[in-house]
């Protein structure tokens, strides 16, 4: 009897295994005490399968703490899905085509990821807070399972024994039945060996129990089977009961305003009271309160669990209730196995739901895509999210818990005293050198004697019109400051707001107070690399308030026309101005580099990197720089407000720091930061520097020096950059060393540096030996600059090796793109505009025969272009249709410069004009066997020109167009001649269109004229080269066009 109850209790013992039919009943088994939840499915391709497991994820409503996705068929380049309030890792060991292993994990836990080596088979493991271990693996069924045994077992010893331990995956080893199976035999003693009990005892993929879950815990735990639809693999999943402390979770907060109480109240406010103040600080206090009082009164927070049911807006209540009678027909069908007729109603039914499914999920991306269409931004952000290059950014919550303290304030007040402080320490080191005061070198401060010093700044007052149109280019979906008020909500209560604040910019400027409310910022910190709970691993974000930003916005419109006018800033500034960009930047680097070695000289570029730039400026320099370019009196004052007495706090969640001072450096997140920091950084241009060339973009800087030879150019190098060093620690700015490199530029071996030169010294001292203790910068063979990889050579092989992988992406992101939409506009995003803008770049400099590479990336882009063709039915290029604006410019500069004939679709009309005008149209007086030819090419003409030109006088000049009349009138050479000038011209104006210029209508009438020469036509083409002056391959091109020209004057 003893032996029977004994043998009863251990039957007994186990963890309870559920089959369900749908997740809809999963709530319904799973305890509520079960806090710790785990799921796993074999998704047979991710990239295929997401969309309909996350569907069936949604339909559970659980925060599942880990999910598991095992043979996922990834790829070296595969980009995997994101789920919002999750991190996910994959596995990078590739065993077959159908490996690969994906895990996500809640962001409310610390994961530390790593992948240990399992024979034939894919293992991620997850360690959460030294609280639990999880094994994530996938193992294929055509490899030795014993193999795999041996190695788990290693890895399972390494796990430790003094927390649970998870195992849960698809093992393609059937427990079931396992006497009548060897392997089933020793895998199921190996696990009871490391004390892992099997959570899944149901079949779970036909009537084997293949995808497993073990575990090793004193807690109670139960298993879930859940039929699915999306494989033939059902869902798997696991709930414990979990008494470990999590992560403090930070909740998410659904924000609810009623607008339009919050406008009936503001109505209410009689202003004059606020505003008859005569102290700034206190109206504007006053206002912004006022404001933020009626705000929070009439918005609701509702904080929600960052749960996992977070239904994207493609579910739809009718998707779901489609799935769910999809479910029940599926079960329907197991049940009744014989039922052909069932059978067939399932499968139909199914593939409607699957069909269904994916409509939903294009139509709503097509619709985003539709409505991003003219912002790039936006754009963008919609591509990435379809096709899941946007990895999600989680809350740093490792700073709530800096040092190991319990108290989250305490460790944000850590971080807001390395963030605040970070560029006060590096000048003060400075200070402590030079052994000066800030206002002692402030008093240092050169006037540049190129300032005309005749007239001042003034801050004209803003008037009502102004501060509505800022108001209505504010972006309603910008983060907003720590007022939580963002654009969207002044947009809405502007017409009631706008009298009173256009009051209290005009009283702020009149005055030269700039409010203390408006000057505390918010910081985010942002991720960057290192151990996530040290601040120095986080990048810090500045947000300020709107009302802040709006009266920054007036007066920076107003100093960037001040300096403007007077030309302060120097040229060869290319950062924050407008009409300046990166390209011209990298353009006059590259140009004045070639320059130097056009004229055999030795060259050498200097890179500076510098340490916090930004936060590191010193107040006391920076007004008395804004003085002597002729800002002074009130305006003076109001920058010195404007720039002391700043805090900022750090704000994590809902978790927020006390404020701190912030004694250095321009505000960062602002919109007058940038105007002062170049003005700050602009001295560097004044220095009489013998044989160098300094290019700025804000403070990444390049400096070019040349000799006669090395060892002049080295001492020229050396000589500089004392000068510069002893400019920089003037303006108390630091120079990373570290990061800081030098190029030697040569064009062939013969003229290359000798490889004893690895190292440049800035010298402090009065030495000129490297055996000195100064400073020195490193020799690099390539350098990114703005973007750009500059190597040694001037060939670009390197940027061009990353273009590849950009073309590569490219192809990537159009291929995931296929099935949203077919839009034309596709056409023109800004990926694909700016890739071909960097060929043109490129090809402009690029020489044979040393370009292979170059030549393999432009067949990539050309063969991504033509299958761009069929995909988003783009007219064919063979047909000498002229209404779409086709991508050949690039090519047509490229295969001058290179010799690179691409395939002639991709040339289009660059081809048809030289076939087509000469050997067809030249021919037709001569020949009339090609008049029906002519009459193709000049109907295409003619419909070319009726839809460039939409007018009258289009027109009428299209009538001209009769090849008949210049082949019966033999003795009319001169119209004929005239109508084929004509016709050469409009397609110049064509190509000049293409190349982004404006067609004027009048200069195509001009051309149009009969008595038109060759000479005028030439003119003409100066004036649009005039245009574009910044593409060196278009005078190239229309000299050749007027060539074509002058050979129809001379046949004729």
């Amino acid at each position: 009897m003893a032996e029977n109850l004994i043998s009863f209790d251990l039957d007994s013992l186990g963890i309870k295994c559920y089959k369900l039919e749908n997740p809809e009943l999963c709530k319904v088994k799973l305890p509520f005490r079960c806090n710790f939840k785990v799921i796993t499915f074999n998704i047979r391709s991710i990239s295929k399968n997401f969309d309909d497991f996350f569907v069936n994820l949604t339909r559970f409503n659980i925060s599942f703490d880990v999910i598991i996705l095992t043979e996922c068929w990834l790829r070296e380049d595969s980009t995997i899905p994101q789920i919002p309030n999750y991190m996910s890792f994959k596995s990078n060991k590739m065993v077959n085509q159908n490996s690969g292993v994906v895990v996500y994990v809640s962001q409310i836990w610390n994961a530390l990821v790593t992948e240990p080596e399992i024979q034939e088979a894919n293992c991620l493991k997850i360690v959460l807070e030294n609280a639990i271990t999880i094994l994530g693996i996938y193992r294929s069924p055509s490899y030795n399972p014993e193999n795999f045994i041996s190695s788990l077992d290693t890895v399972l010893h390494e796990c430790s024994n003094n927390i649970p331990l998870l195992i849960a995956g698809d093992m393609n080893i059937n427990i079931l039945h396992s006497s009548d199976n060897v392997i089933a035999t020793e895998y199921l003693s190996l696990t009871a060996e490391h004390g892992l009990a099997p959570a899944i005892t149901v079949p779970t993929r036909n009537d084997n129990c293949i995808d497993h879950i073990f575990v090793r815990s004193n807690n109670e735990a139960v298993g879930i089977v859940c039929s699915s639809n999306v494989t033939d693999h059902d869902l798997v999943l696991v709930g414990l009961t979990f008494n470990e402390k999590k992560i403090k979770k930070i909740n998410r907060l659904i924000i609810k305003r009623n607008v339009e109480a919050i406008r009936n109240e503001i109505k209410l406010i009689n202003w004059d009271q606020i505003l008859q103040v005569p102290d700034v600080n206190k109206i504007a206090a006053d206002f912004t309160n006022t404001i933020l009082e009626i705000v929070n009164k009439h918005t609701s927070t509702t904080a929600v669990s960052q749960r996992f049911c977070n239904i994207k807006p493609w579910i739809t209540p009718g998707l779901i209730r489609c799935m769910r009678h999809r479910d029940r027909l599926h079960s329907q069908t197991k049940r009744n196995p014989h039922d052909e007729m069932l059978k067939i109603i399932y499968k139909r039914y199914r593939n409607f739901c699957n069909n269904l499914l994916r409509k939903l999920k294009i139509q709503h991306e097509r619709k985003e895509l539709e409505r991003s269409k003219g912002n790039t931004k936006k754009q963008w952000k919609v591509i990435k999210n379809i096709c899941n290059l946007a990895p999600k950014r989680r809350e740093p919550l490792e700073l709530l818990n800096i040092n190991g303290t319990l108290d989250e304030n305490q460790s944000l007040q850590l971080c807001n005293s390395y963030f605040a402080t970070a560029g006060k320490a590096l000048a003060k080191d400075i200070l402590l050198k030079l052994n000066r005061t800030q206002e002692m070198l402030a008093n240092e401060v050169k006037v540049d004697d190129r300032n005309n010093l005749s007239s001042s700044f003034f801050m004209q007052p803003t008037d009502v019109f102004e501060v509505e149109a800022l108001i209505s280019k504010l972006e309603n979906d910008k983060a907003s400051g720590i007022d939580g008020i963002g654009g969207s909500l002044i947009k809405q209560i502007k017409d009631i707001i706008i009298e009173p604040l256009t009051l209290i910019f005009n009283s702020s400027m009149s005055t030269g107070i700039f409010p203390d409310i408006w000057k505390l910022a918010s910081i985010t910190p942002v991720y960057k690399s290192g151990p996530r709970d040290v601040p120095g691993s986080y990048r810090p974000i500045s947000l300020l308030g709107i009302f802040s930003k709006l009266l920054e916005k007036i007066v920076n419109k107003r100093l960037q026309h001040f300096l403007n006018k007077r030309c302060v800033i120097s040229e060869r500034q290319f950062g924050f101005r407008r009409g300046k960009s990166t390209e011209e930047a990298v353009s006059l680097l590259t140009s004045t580099i070639a320059s130097h070695l056009d004229r055999r000289r030795c060259c050498i570029g200097v890179f500076l990197d510098l340490a916090k730039a930004f936060d590191t400026v010193s107040i006391p320099i920076l007004v008395k720089k804004l003085e002597n370019v002729g800002i002074r009196g009130t305006p003076l004052e109001w920058f010195k407000s404007y720039l002391t007495d700043r805090k900022q706090c750090v704000k994590v969640g809902k978790f927020i720091s006390s404020s701190k001072n912030v004694e250095f450096g321009v505000p960062q997140g602002s919109i007058l930061g940038p105007t002062l920091f170049i003005l700050y950084i602009n001295g560097i241009h004044s220095l009489l520097i013998p044989h160098a060339d300094i290019i700025c973009y804000a403070d990444d800087t390049a400096i070019v020096f040349d000799g006669n030879s090395w060892s002049e150019t080295i001492n020229n190098v050396e000589r500089g950059m004392r000068d510069i060093s002893d400019w920089l620690q003037l303006n108390l700015l630091t120079l990373n060393t570290s990061k800081t490199k030098f190029v030697c530029f040569f064009k062939t071996l013969r003229t290359s540096p000798p490889t004893t030169l690895t190292d440049v010294y800035i010298h402090s001292c009065q030495k000129t030996v490297q055996t000195c203790g100064c400073g020195k910068i490193n020799r690099a063979n390539v350098i990114r600059y703005l973007g750009v990889l500059v190597d040694q050579q001037l060939n670009f092989k390197d940027h061009i090796e990353q273009l590849s992988g950009r073309v590569r992406k490219i192809t990537y992101i159009m291929r995931q793109l296929r099935d949203v939409t077919r839009s034309p506009h596709l056409k023109y995003f800004k990926g694909m505009k700016t890739m071909f803008q960097e060929l043109e770049f490129i090809g402009a400099r690029c020489k044979p025969p040393s370009q292979e590479g170059f030549i393999r990336t432009l067949k990539a882009v050309e063969r991504l272009f033509l299958n761009l063709e069929s995909q988003y039915d783009i007219q064919s290029l063979s047909t000498r249709r002229l209404n779409q604006d086709p991508l050949e410019n690039c090519f047509g500069c490229i295969r001058s410069n290179c010799g690179y004939n691409p395939n002639p679709n991709t040339l289009q009309f660059v081809a048809a004009l030289k076939t087509s005008m000469i050997n067809n149209l030249l021919h037709s007086s001569k020949n009339k066997n090609c008049i029906e030819d002519d009459n193709v090419i000049l109907n295409d003409l003619k419909s070319f020109l009726t839809k460039v030109h939409p007018n009258k006088e289009t027109n009428v000049a299209v009538e001209t167009f009769d090849i008949t009349e210049g082949v019966e009138a033999s003795n009319t050479v001169i119209p004929q001649c005239s109508r084929e000038l004509q016709a050469c011209a409009y397609v110049c104006g064509f190509m000049i269109k293409k190349l982004g210029s404006i067609c004027h209508q009048c200069k195509i009438t001009m051309l149009a004229d009969q008595n038109t020469e060759v000479s005028h036509l030439f003119t003409s083409f100066k004036e649009y080269n005039c245009m574009r002056n910044s593409l060196h391959y278009v005078n190239n091109f229309f000299t050749e066009t007027v060539e074509i020209a002058a050979t129809f004057v001379n046949k004729f």
